[in-house]
């Protein structure tokens, strides 16, 4: 299967999964932790993707682009797809746009891993321009 498979599969059924489990998901941690123990869980869960995701960039920079740039394409599907022409709320406009910015970094860490420069060595070249 290609990556454009996989992209076109996760840009599909991704916003449909977070559509039919994520309330009940909260609801059923609601009930187990109260309100408050479930908004500090979803903050520490969040968190822990963020760390874990990290350390996948550090290890492979183009597998942690595609992931990301697929994360973007999800997340634009899933909002899309519940725009109502009668009331788009600003959350949603900045969702999109949002969500394009992280599709572009995404391709930007794909392009930088084709091409051998990771985000340090970037770093220490203008560190380098600007003492010189």
């Amino acid at each position: 299967m290609s990556i454009s498979s996989y992209t076109g599969l996760l840009v599909t059924v991704a916003p449909q999964l977070v559509k039919r489990f994520g309330s009940r998901a909260f609801a059923a941690l609601t009930d187990i932790a109260g309100l408050y123990g479930a908004r500090l869980s979803v903050i520490g869960g969040i968190i822990t993707v963020g760390v874990i995701a990290y350390f996948i960039k550090q290890y492979n920079q183009r597998l942690y682009g595609v992931v990301e740039a697929l994360f973007g394409a999800s997340a634009v599907a899933a909002v899309a797809l519940g725009i109502s022409p009668l009331s788009p709320t600003p959350a949603q406009w900045a969702t999109l746009v949002g969500s394009g910015y992280v599709i572009a970094r995404g391709l930007n860490n794909v392009a930088d891993a084709r091409r051998g420069i990771s985000k340090g060595f970037r770093e220490s070249l203008g560190q380098l321009k600007n003492h010189a």
